[in-house]
């Protein structure tokens, strides 16, 4: 079977209605049939072959049939078609059902999902029935499809090439796409199917490659979406929240830029291979995307539905891990702290904080809390984790530490907050913290434990104080004059 046969085949069907076929070979095992007859819904047919034999996906009516079976004897004479496939029931998928048995005999096997099995029994035939399931897979030799449904004004079914990602089954399209030249509605029709159902959603990146394959070689996909003024990059490890960048990449001589403003302002980015140039500049696949502008947008109101659900949820879980107060971790963020082959944990507590709420007013108190809190988080790095452990208590985790490291940090924010300005802090007298530490390498609430034991030693010796925990004991440790900077270590 020749992968460069193109044929055309015009016949009269028996109610004298004509019927124009045009095939084009996809690859050299893969056919596109485009059958359109006046006054009829086109008919988009596949050819699939095999070392098992050959799948017809959407044989079409009994109008159409006795034109596709003229084309597929120009192809092969001997063609061994072994299964057919319906995207569904339609007549104009599958209404040339009753005709076929007779046409390729007794052994072609009808495939249909389960939903659409009472539909198709409907057309009287005789012949076997293998019913897929979501992801069932097909194999005609050399090649496996797997099934995929989808449930629109009613129930679609559709098969995927795993190894190449192309789907068949898409059924007849719009008038509208058939102004274009077959190969690039052959691509519009994959397109309108992998980018907007399933590359957009998910990764934004190189599913839908494959699908431009008969226009030219596409090397990567970029979507930028405009959020209140900023653009960001969707895909890859952003995932739908996206990456905030400084301003659209202009596009080069390889890039065809689509751009949408409903219902926010998206900039689609295909970057072709230096091969492809000529496909970049052609005006027919220009068309193509342009036709796809409405169900793209369509399509993006539902991607930005999904989008500020995600990021909803990710606010609402920030919220849940952070202090309300203060802006940092709460007991709960400790949650998150996985196990550690060393680290280090400092226990802050501020000093006679009862009496500056009393003597002060809690709103004073309040702002206490948050300037302490600023202090910490001034001295850690993105590794590390501070969390509010108690009412004027903090704790401070910090990664792969030792017990020298940690003594550094905790006097670097003892010396910090006894540093605060007077007009920051209020007429509160000095502010102070006693602060006890402990590293290991063990469970987390055992160095805790112990950290916290330290902290009752520094409060024990007269507050405003940094003690370390050693052995079983906890000893106020030599000062630390110049500390290395923590960012450093």
């Amino acid at each position: 079977m020749a992968g460069n046969t193109r044929g055309r085949a015009f016949l009269l069907a028996p109610d004298a209605r004509a019927v124009d076929v045009d095939v084009e070979p996809l690859d050299a095992t893969t056919w596109r049939l485009s059958v359109v007859a006046e006054d009829l819904t086109p008919v988009v047919a596949y050819l699939l072959t095999g070392s098992k034999g050959a799948l017809l996906v959407d044989p079409g009516s009994s109008v159409t049939w006795p034109s596709m079976l003229g084309a597929l004897k120009q192809l092969r004479e001997d063609l061994d078609i072994r299964w057919v496939f319906g995207h569904s029931s339609d007549p104009a998928a599958l209404g040339a059902l009753p005709l076929i048995e007779a046409a390729l005999g007794p052994q072609v096997m009808i495939v249909t999902g389960p939903e659409m099995l009472p539909a198709v029994s409907h057309y009287g035939t005789r012949l076997p029935v293998q019913v897929l399931e979501p992801g069932a897979i097909l194999d005609i030799g050399d090649r496996r499809l797997v099934a995929e449904h989808r449930q629109g004004d009613s129930l679609l079914c559709f098969l995927r090439d795993t190894h190449s990602g192309a789907t068949f089954g898409a059924g007849a399209r719009s008038a509208e796409g058939y102004h274009l030249p077959g190969r690039l509605e052959a691509v519009r029709a994959d397109l309108e199917h992998v980018l907007l159902t399933t590359l957009a959603p998910i990764a934004l990146e190189g599913r839908a490659l494959g699908a431009l394959a008969p226009v030219g070689r596409v090397t990567a996909v970029r979507v930028y979406l405009q959020d209140q003024g900023t653009w960001f990059e969707l895909g890859g490890r952003a995932g739908l929240r996206g990456k905030a960048v400084a301003a659209l990449p202009p596009p080069t001589d390889l890039t065809m830029r689509v751009e949408l403003v409903d219902p926010t302002p998206t900039v689609i980015d295909l970057r072709f291979s230096p091969q492809c140039g000529q496909a970049v500049t052609d005006p027919d696949v220009q068309r193509m995307f342009d036709s796809l502008r409405r169900p793209m947008a369509t399509t993006l109101r539902r991607i930005l539905s999904m989008r500020e659900s995600i990021m909803t949820t990710s606010r609402l879980r920030a919220d849940m891990l952070r202090d309300p107060l203060t802006g940092v971790g709460n007991r709960r963020a400790l949650e998150g702290w996985t196990a550690r082959d060393r680290f280090a944990a400092l226990m802050i507590d501020l000093d006679r904080f009862k009496t500056i709420n009393d003597e002060a007013g809690h709103s004073t108190g309040d702002s206490v809390l948050r300037l302490v809190a600023e202090v910490i988080s001034s001295q850690i790095r993105s590794n590390d984790l501070v969390v509010r452990y108690g009412g004027d208590e903090f704790l401070l985790l910090l990664d792969g530490a030792d017990a020298e490291v940690a003594a550094m940090v905790a006097h670097r924010i003892h010396a910090s907050v006894g540093a605060l300005e007077p007009v920051a802090r209020g007429d509160v007298g000095r502010i102070s913290v006693s602060i006890g530490g402990a590293s290991g390498s063990g469970l987390l609430d055992d160095v805790i434990t112990q950290a916290d034991a330290a902290l009752y030693e520094a409060k024990a010796n007269g507050r405003d104080m940094v003690c370390m925990y050693e052995g079983e004991a906890a000893v106020p440790p030599v000062p630390v004059e110049s500390p290395a900077d923590v960012q450093e270590l």
